[in-house]
């Protein structure tokens, strides 16, 4: 889909499992922290233990961690994993409350240093949107009322999603402020500077 040039709108990131969305989406992490861009999110990270896929865990940008899921663990249930509601919520919905984008205060090193940590997020991510996180009703809420009000604060929002879903799924890939963006094994090298491209005219300050 076209970039819309007079709005910033949210990136969408879908593709089949094992096409490398969650790859690509720490390389664009990579990227605009290395420019400097103030940021916030999470991703979700595979567990694995004597060779075997054991669960999932939840990492924030600022490195915390928690489980998201166990196989054979107590509660909701995706196949053989149960996940870890609380410890998802506890980690994930900090990350969807961005602040608007404050200008650096003049005033000499001291000041300009302190204006610089007052910087809030310009781009927050959120890997990802699948059955597991869909678990959390206050995730979904704040979803939303993350996409909802992120251009009026100046902030871009990229996401990967679940290839396949109907519900809140479907609803935010239906969304009128969102490009979405399917990758595979073949384009996701080309995607990922297509999408850092992207990002950089988004988060270019308006003039």
């Amino acid at each position: 889909m076209a970039m819309t040039s007079a709005a910033r709108r949210h990136i969408l990131i879908t593709g089949s499992p094992g096409t490398g969305k969650s790859t690509l989406v720490s390389k664009l992490i990579a990227r605009f922290k290395d420019k400097g861009v103030p940021m916030q999110g999470f991703w979700t990270k595979e567990v694995r233990q004597g060779g075997n896929r054991i669960g999932f865990d939840v990492v924030t940008l600022d490195g915390k961690e928690g489980v998201l899921s166990r196989v054979g663990a107590k509660g909701p249930r995706v196949g053989k994993y149960g996940v870890n509601v609380k410890e998802f919520e506890e980690l994930a919905l900090p990350c969807l409350r961005a602040g608007p984008v404050q200008k650096q205060e003049q005033g000499g090193e001291e000041a300009g240093q302190q204006g610089r940590q007052r910087q809030a997020v310009r781009l927050v991510v959120v890997d990802e949107i699948g059955k597991m996180e869909l678990f959390s009703q206050p995730f979904m809420t704040a979803y939303k009322g993350l996409l909802d009000s992120a251009a009026d604060r100046g902030v871009v929002v990229v996401s990967t999603i679940a290839k396949r879903g109907q519900g809140f799924i479907a609803e935010v890939k239906s969304r009128p402020d969102v490009d979405l963006h399917e990758i595979t094994r073949a384009n996701r090298d080309a995607k990922f500077e297509e999408l850092a491209s992207t990002l950089l005219r988004q988060l270019r300050p308006s003039s």
